[in-house]
């Protein structure tokens, strides 16, 4: 499920998966939208790019602390560069 959480943010759920998985699957999205060239109207080309964060609700966790881990996570890869995915390993 994916939702917009904010302004420029988005929210990926993946019930089950493990973080690692996920952060599998997300840097091979990376791999390919950075393949991808992307131009504007007037024929600029742009790159897109993404950071990301992210968490599990645990045993004992619910969303909310999951949703803070992942946001807690998503700063720190901003905070470290461009085009980063970061996981939060917080209990």
């Amino acid at each position: 499920m994916v939702y917009r959480f904010g302004g420029e943010e988005f929210c990926v759920i993946m019930p089950k998966m493990k973080q690692e998985r996920v952060k599998e699957y997300f840097l091979n999205f990376q791999a390919e939208l950075k393949k991808a060239r992307y131009q504007t109207e007037d024929g600029r080309s742009v790159e897109l790019t993404f950071s990301g964060g992210i968490a599990s609700t645990g045993k004992s966790a619910g969303i909310s602390s999951a949703m803070k881990k992942a946001d807690n996570a998503l700063y720190q890869a901003k905070n470290l560069g461009r085009a980063r995915i970061e996981v939060s390993y917080e209990n």
